[in-house]
């Protein structure tokens, strides 16, 4: 008899402490992916700072002067690094922002990609660099259609298993 007590006060207990850490978790992972998103956004800084420093290598030492790299193909290069750069944190952004939200993962993608969008545009306006906007909103469009393809396989696969 003692056991059953137990088990009718101990069932409510922790069925009301997994709903409050389900909805605390919940709001733990929506506050995330802002900071999430900003560690994101430094990761692809550090990537794209490692390949430039590695094409800059590439440079022939009679052809840098004063530590730049004085070569003809060197300004096609390091656009094409700060391009990927942009590409790949903006890529990297819209997967994040959507990975960590706990729900709307489609929507969150398309906010990031909105948001992520009007920063470059503010960018690319300020510094003429709108290669580099093509190259961040072309790669947010891309990590959106990536999101809303796999949740949309991931839907259609629990279906057919249910």
């Amino acid at each position: 008899m003692a056991d059953t007590a137990c088990h009718v006060l101990h069932a409510p207990l922790q069925r009301g402490l997994t709903l409050v850490l389900g909805h605390m978790i919940q709001v733990l992972r929506w506050l995330a992916i802002i900071p999430a998103c900003v560690a994101a956004f430094y990761f692809a800084l550090f990537i794209a700072l490692y390949v430039r420093s590695s094409v800059a290598a590439l440079c022939p030492p009679e052809l840098v002067v004063s530590g730049f790299c004085e070569a003809s193909w060197y300004p096609a290069a390091e656009q094409a690094v700060f391009c990927f750069g942009v590409a790949l944190s903006a890529f990297l952004i819209v997967l994040t922002a959507a990975g960590i939200a706990p729900t709307h993962r489609v929507l969150v993608s398309k906010a990031a990609l909105g948001v992520g969008t009007l920063i470059a545009i503010l960018f690319a306006v300020e510094t003429g660099e709108f290669l580099a906007l093509a190259a961040a909103v072309l790669a947010g469009i891309l990590a959106m259609l990536v999101v809303t393809t796999l949740l949309s396989r991931a839907r259609h696969a629990s279906r057919n298993v249910a």
